[in-house]
């Protein structure tokens, strides 16, 4: 299955319902890289070892390094297009190229892994497997 590493809190974001999430902070539908890609379908969420964006974020301990959960990756389109998922607004969206996400899903306990750079393949045995069909 192909897998996306993310930074934190941005992972956190993409699989956590917004019901889960503090007043004020709002689910990231919307994942911004500066490449495209033709891919459609699930990708597995990766939250990076790399603290970067991290700051003083008020969402506790995030998972760094681990599989988080699993969303659908619906389009591709550069920003200005965003309006046609009625996200041209959304808060998260920044482009260039705007991965289009839906139906995310958390997994109940993240998967240790060392990401990769672009989309890259995981295999579905073991623990992972095992977190696929339980989130699902």
């Amino acid at each position: 299955m192909k897998a996306l590493s993310i930074c934190q809190p941005n992972a956190h974001l993409i699989v956590t319902p917004q019901s889960l999430l503090p007043p004020g902070v709002v689910r990231k539908r919307v994942e911004n890289r500066t490449w495209t890609t033709r891919y459609r379908g699930r990708i597995l969420i990766h939250a990076s070892r790399s603290t970067d964006y991290m700051g003083s974020h008020a969402l506790g301990e995030l998972p760094l390094g681990a599989l988080v959960g699993f969303a659908s990756l619906v389009d591709c389109v550069r920003l200005k297009d965003l309006r046609r998922y009625g996200l041209a607004r959304h808060p998260h969206a920044g482009g260039p190229w705007c991965w289009v996400l839906r139906d995310a899903i958390a997994f109940a306990e993240p998967i240790p892994l060392r990401g990769r750079p672009s989309l890259f393949e995981v295999e579905l045995t073991g623990p992972l497997a095992e977190a696929m069909v339980t989130a699902v």
